[in-house]
C-alpha cells in the first residue's frame, strides 16, 4: 500500500507458514527504488528481515515487537534505533491502519469473508482482484475535486 492515497499497490496470497508474510513482503521489496521505506507489522521485526531491506537501501519502518518473555525481559527489536527515532517511522506507524481498511472491504464487500474457491492459484486471483476492485472503489473518491462530495461515494 501506498501511504498518500491508501490505494494497494501489490496483493499476494500465500500458505499460512508463520513467515510467508515476512517472504512476500521481502520479494516486494526487491522492486522498490533505493531509499524507499517498508511498513510491516510486528510479525516482521526479525533481523534477518531488516538486515535484507538495509542491504537494498530500504528503510525498515517496522512496527516494534516490544513482547515480554515471562522472565520479564523485552524482545530485542531489529529496527535501527535511529530510524525508530525518526519522524517519518513516526509518520509511517500512524498510516499503517490504513491497510487494514483494505483487508475490512477485503471482507466485508469483497467476498474474501468466505473464500468459494480451493487452491492457492484460484485464492491468489479473487484476493489480487479484490485488491484491484478495492482501488477502483476508492478512486472516485481520490479523484473528486477538492472541497466537493462525491456523489458515488
Amino acid at each position: 500500500m501506498e501511504n498518500r492515497n491508501g490505494l494497494v499497490v501489490a496483493a499476494e496470497a500465500t500458505l499460512a507458514t508463520g513467515t510467508a508474510e515476512r517472504e512476500a513482503a521481502a520479494a516486494f521489496s526487491e522492486r522498490l527504488p533505493e531509499g524507499a521505506t517498508l511498513g510491516a507489522d510486528k510479525n516482521d521485526d526479525a533481523a534477518a528481515f531488516v538486515e535484507g531491506l538495509k542491504a537494498r537501501g530500504i528503510e525498515p519502518h517496522v512496527a516494534i515487537n516490544g513482547a515480554v518473555s515471562k522472565n520479564g525481559k523485552a524482545r530485542k527489536t531489529a529496527v535501527p534505533p535511529e530510524v525508530a527515532a525518526s519522524q517519518r517511522y513516526a509518520i509511517s506507524q500512524r498510516l499503517r491502519k490504513r491497510i487494514e481498511e483494505c483487508f475490512g472491504w477485503g471482507k466485508t464487500a469483497g467476498g474474501l469473508a468466505q473464500v468459494k474457491v480451493r487452491g492457492l492459484a484460484k485464492v491468489r486471483a479473487v484476493f489480487v482482484f479484490a485488491m484491484a476492485a478495492y482501488d477502483i472503489v476508492r478512486l472516485p473518491k481520490l479523484l473528486a475535486p477538492t472541497g466537493e462530495v462525491c456523489p458515488a461515494a
